[in-house]
């Protein structure tokens, strides 16, 4: 086999691994910006999980108010129909 067959193929072959290192390269360097990106955009789950931890609890106060407030209300109402009814029954 000539000599420089074998030259051709080793060029090709050499050819063919430096584009592919090329390529990994590339996508090592996409994929450490992907990290960055990740790590400035999106917040941790330990940061959400306290996140969420707080708003529950406020919304939980929340609801209790709302109970009380509405406890209280038909307490007014039921007095306000016994005065009511006391007033019918004494006219």
């Amino acid at each position: 086999m000539p000599e420089y067959l074998i030259v051709i193929a080793i060029s090709g072959v050499l050819g063919t691994f430096g584009v592919t290192f090329r390529r990994i390269n590339s996508l090592d360097s996409e994929l450490d910006l992907f990290k960055v990106k990740v790590a400035e955009e999106y917040v941790q789950k330990a940061a959400l999980d306290s996140a969420v931890e707080q708003i529950m609890k406020r919304l939980d106060r929340l609801e209790d108010k709302l109970d009380t407030a509405s406890r209280v209300e038909h307490e007014r109402v039921m007095l306000l129909k016994q005065i009511q009814t006391y007033k019918d029954q004494n006219d």
